[in-house]
Protein backbone atom coordinates (compact mmCIF):
# COMPACT_ATOMS: atom_id res chain seq x y z
CA UNK A 1 0.00 0.00 0.00
CA UNK A 2 1.34 3.44 -0.87
CA UNK A 3 2.06 6.08 1.77
CA UNK A 4 -0.87 8.18 0.56
CA UNK A 5 -3.23 5.18 0.73
CA UNK A 6 -2.08 4.33 4.24
CA UNK A 7 -2.59 7.93 5.37
CA UNK A 8 -6.15 7.96 3.92
CA UNK A 9 -6.94 4.67 5.63
CA UNK A 10 -5.56 5.89 8.99
CA UNK A 11 -7.52 9.13 8.63
CA UNK A 12 -10.73 7.15 8.00
CA UNK A 13 -10.08 5.00 11.08
CA UNK A 14 -9.39 8.12 13.17
CA UNK A 15 -12.64 9.75 12.00
CA UNK A 16 -14.62 6.58 12.76
CA UNK A 17 -13.12 6.23 16.25
CA UNK A 18 -13.62 9.93 16.99
CA UNK A 19 -17.27 9.75 15.90
CA UNK A 20 -17.83 6.70 18.10
CA UNK A 21 -16.25 8.39 21.11
CA UNK A 22 -18.26 11.58 20.61
CA UNK A 23 -21.46 9.60 20.19
CA UNK A 24 -20.81 7.68 23.41
CA UNK A 25 -19.84 10.86 25.26
CA UNK A 26 -23.08 12.50 24.14
CA UNK A 27 -25.06 9.83 26.01
CA UNK A 28 -23.36 10.54 29.34
CA UNK A 29 -25.38 12.41 31.91
CA UNK A 30 -23.73 15.49 33.47
CA UNK A 31 -23.29 13.55 36.72
CA UNK A 32 -21.28 10.89 34.91
CA UNK A 33 -19.35 13.37 32.79
CA UNK A 34 -17.97 15.32 35.75
CA UNK A 35 -17.08 13.23 38.75
CA UNK A 36 -14.49 13.20 41.46
CA UNK A 37 -12.53 15.79 43.37
CA UNK A 38 -10.91 18.93 42.02
CA UNK A 39 -7.20 19.50 42.60
CA UNK A 40 -4.79 22.37 42.01
CA UNK A 41 -1.32 23.45 43.04
CA UNK A 42 -1.02 26.60 45.10
CA UNK A 43 2.46 28.04 45.50
CA UNK A 44 4.06 25.62 47.98
CA UNK A 45 1.02 23.40 48.57
CA UNK A 46 -1.56 21.13 46.96
CA UNK A 47 -5.30 21.85 47.28
CA UNK A 48 -8.15 19.35 46.86
CA UNK A 49 -11.89 20.08 47.00
CA UNK A 50 -14.40 17.23 47.19
CA UNK A 51 -18.04 16.47 47.96
CA UNK A 52 -18.28 15.30 51.53
CA UNK A 53 -20.92 13.47 53.56
CA UNK A 54 -24.50 14.71 53.09
CA UNK A 55 -23.40 16.75 50.03
CA UNK A 56 -21.12 18.97 52.11
CA UNK A 57 -18.05 20.61 50.58
CA UNK A 58 -14.61 19.80 51.95
CA UNK A 59 -11.18 21.31 51.27
CA UNK A 60 -7.84 19.61 51.92
CA UNK A 61 -4.35 21.05 51.65
CA UNK A 62 -0.81 19.91 52.29
CA UNK A 63 2.52 21.66 51.90
CA UNK A 64 4.64 20.21 49.09
CA UNK A 65 6.84 17.45 50.47
CA UNK A 66 4.65 16.98 53.54
CA UNK A 67 2.45 13.99 54.24
CA UNK A 68 0.31 16.00 56.67
CA UNK A 69 -3.09 16.89 55.19
CA UNK A 70 -5.30 19.59 56.67
CA UNK A 71 -9.09 19.44 56.32
CA UNK A 72 -11.47 22.39 56.23
CA UNK A 73 -15.24 22.36 55.87
CA UNK A 74 -16.07 24.89 53.17
CA UNK A 75 -19.85 24.45 53.50
CA UNK A 76 -22.20 22.08 55.32
CA UNK A 77 -24.90 19.63 54.22
CA UNK A 78 -26.67 20.18 50.87
CA UNK A 79 -24.05 22.66 49.63
CA UNK A 80 -22.40 20.48 46.96
CA UNK A 81 -24.70 18.23 44.95
CA UNK A 82 -22.17 18.36 42.10
CA UNK A 83 -18.45 17.70 42.09
CA UNK A 84 -16.64 20.98 42.80
CA UNK A 85 -14.42 22.97 40.49
CA UNK A 86 -11.47 24.86 41.96
CA UNK A 87 -8.79 27.37 41.06
CA UNK A 88 -6.29 29.63 42.81
CA UNK A 89 -6.49 33.36 42.14
CA UNK A 90 -3.68 35.47 43.55
CA UNK A 91 -3.94 35.11 47.33
CA UNK A 92 -7.30 33.30 47.27
CA UNK A 93 -8.78 29.88 46.59
CA UNK A 94 -12.02 29.74 44.57
CA UNK A 95 -14.42 26.78 44.50
CA UNK A 96 -17.73 26.43 42.67
CA UNK A 97 -20.42 23.77 43.04
CA UNK A 98 -24.13 23.28 42.47
CA UNK A 99 -26.11 22.75 45.69
CA UNK A 100 -29.14 20.52 46.27
CA UNK A 101 -31.45 23.50 45.57
CA UNK A 102 -30.00 23.71 42.02
CA UNK A 103 -28.10 26.92 42.68
CA UNK A 104 -24.59 27.58 41.40
CA UNK A 105 -22.52 28.69 44.37
CA UNK A 106 -19.11 30.34 44.53
CA UNK A 107 -16.94 29.87 47.61
CA UNK A 108 -13.74 31.79 48.27
CA UNK A 109 -11.16 32.11 51.01
CA UNK A 110 -7.99 34.12 51.42
CA UNK A 111 -5.12 31.65 51.56
CA UNK A 112 -4.15 30.81 55.12
CA UNK A 113 -7.29 32.15 56.82
CA UNK A 114 -9.56 29.09 56.82
CA UNK A 115 -12.56 31.42 56.54
CA UNK A 116 -14.80 30.53 53.60
CA UNK A 117 -17.30 32.94 52.03
CA UNK A 118 -20.28 31.87 49.91
CA UNK A 119 -22.02 33.71 47.08
CA UNK A 120 -24.98 32.55 45.00
CA UNK A 121 -24.11 32.94 41.33
CA UNK A 122 -27.33 31.71 39.70
CA UNK A 123 -30.48 29.62 40.11
CA UNK A 124 -30.30 26.79 37.63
Amino acid sequence: MSGAGLRRRLAAVAVTVTAAVLTAAGTLTPALAATGPSMTVNNGSVNIAVQGPDDSLLFYWAANGSSTWHEETVAGADSAASPPSMTVNGNGVNISAVNTASQLLFYWATIGTGTWHAETVADL
